[in-house]
């Protein structure tokens, strides 16, 4: 696959920044999990989502794709950009989505177990790996890109590659959140006063670029 592994590879995870407080006392816990924020906003696709319930894994530790909570290696994802264009089943708007980005390196050095996959979880093309070694199946050009639209037939398959998963079993706890990425100086304040108030130094920075 084309371009360089990153010497540090982190994932990246949007939501709405509403679900930060349950998230910053509790963790992360996947969708298939009994723990559930009882007033948690979704942001997804429900068909899409519907697809991931059933979607196996086929390496260890194996299950079904809502048995893991899923990050994207870059920023700036097809997701993000179908919320900006108002094609999601959310009313919300960009700027309401908040990332959590984690890394390899801290969830290795807390030993969780995880996948990691080459494209869109659920689409076929997208093969399921747990060997670092593999990381250089993913098309770390794309990811990256500035570009990932596709526009057949010069460019084909770029959005499914683009959308290439880390995905971490069953939970992932508060000390792997490296730190909260927002659009705004506002969203920010809002945000900080959430770690807060949780007890914790979580740093909450602006980066507009991560935005479309």
């Amino acid at each position: 696959m084309p371009g360089r592994i990153p010497k540090v590879v982190y994932g990246y995870r949007i939501l709405h920044y509403k679900n930060l407080p349950f998230i910053l006392r509790r963790g992360i816990y996947c969708p298939a999990s009994d723990i559930k924020d009882p007033h948690y906003i979704n942001i997804g696709k429900k068909d899409i989502i519907n697809k991931r319930e059933s979607k196996a894994i086929h390496v260890h530790p194996y299950g079904k794709i809502h048995d893991y909570v899923s990050f994207y290696f870059g920023p700036k994802s097809p997701m993000l950009y179908s919320i900006y264009k108002g094609n999601s089943d959310t009313p919300y708007p960009q700027s309401d989505v908040a990332y959590i980005v984690t890394s390899i390196p801290v969830i290795l050095e807390q030993k969780l177990n995880f996948v990691f996959t080459t494209g869109q979880a659920i689409m076929q093309l997208s093969t399921s790996h747990n060997n670092l070694d593999d990381l250089n199946k993913i098309d770390w050009d794309i990811i990256f890109a500035t570009y990932w639209f596709d526009q057949p037939p010069e460019y084909v398959d770029r959005a499914r590659k683009r959308m290439a998963e880390l995905l971490i079993y069953e939970y992932l706890p508060v000390n792997c959140i490296l730190g909260i990425a927002v659009i705004s100086s506002e969203i920010q304040q809002i945000v900080e006063k959430m770690v807060s108030d949780a007890g914790l130094s979580i740093k909450v920075k602006v980066v507009q670029n991560w935005y479309y």
